[in-house]
């Protein structure tokens, strides 16, 4: 056993034309133009419910709705029967939606994909604003009324009164009773407060006095102790946190 070099493991194997080895296995080869393993990789495709939506009006007061793709060109156009005051963007189990609240009081649902209308709810014949999504939920504000309404196909799963003949701004959403489960909040345009745990009872009531509030609440925990203020904005411009 002196004297003889030992062969280093692989080489100097001799193959056979067809490629296999004398010891039983075959030679794996690259696949032509490739190395061995490389995967194509695949085209992601565009998000269809990705993009922006605005309202323009004419000199008519007619508002059409365009809604934008992430690179700024226009999809599509929807004009509605009546005016759209706002609207909000959900994601539902049939593709994303656009929801209208309007002049009329009604909430329609566009697709996001093409602008065709998925649903049409009459809730009453005022304004309504269309607030915060939660749970395949969205909540709707009125005169007097809150609205739970089902994203997926409009069905209304409860409704809310208070405040008597006063409106209500766009409702949030936030965990005011600290009890980790989302809470719909929503305030009128007196100031006056009304929290509802998901089936539509109220947890939650309170508000300012004397006070003129345009806009929805804000709803953040500035006091970190596990449940979120109500931060509302008087018509002079001054906030005012409300504790839960």
């Amino acid at each position: 056993g002196r004297g003889r070099r030992r062969r280093r493991r692989g080489r100097g194997r001799r193959r056979r034309r067809d490629g296999s080895r004398r010891d039983g296995r075959r030679e794996r080869r690259a696949p032509p133009g490739g190395r061995r393993g490389r995967r194509r990789l695949r085209r992601r495709r565009p998000d269809r419910g990705a993009g922006v939506a605005v309202a323009t009006e004419n000199e008519t007061g007619t508002r059409t709705v365009r809604f934008l793709d992430a690179a700024g060109e226009q999809r599509w156009t929807a004009t509605p029967e009546t005016t759209p005051l706002n609207w909000r963007g959900a994601t539902t189990r049939r593709g994303p939606v656009l929801a209208l609240g309007t002049a009329d009081g009604r909430l329609i649902a566009l697709e996001a994909a093409d602008g065709s209308v998925r649903y049409d709810v009459g809730l009453q014949d005022v304004p309504v604003a269309v607030g915060a999504v939660d749970a395949g939920r969205v909540y709707v504000g009125g005169t007097g009324d809150l609205w739970s309404v089902n994203l997926l196909d409009g069905e209304i799963l409860w409704k809310q009164q208070y405040g008597a003949g006063v409106r209500i701004n766009a409702p949030g959403v936030a965990d005011v009773t600290g009890d980790g489960n989302p809470n719909p909040v929503a305030v009128n345009r007196g100031g006056g407060v009304l929290g509802t745990d998901s089936g539509g009872t109220p947890v939650l009531r309170g508000g300012l006095e004397n006070a003129v509030v345009y806009g929805g609440p804000l709803l953040v925990d500035v006091t970190s102790d596990g449940t979120a203020e109500v931060l509302l904005v008087r018509e002079d411009g001054t906030v005012v946190a409300l504790d839960t």
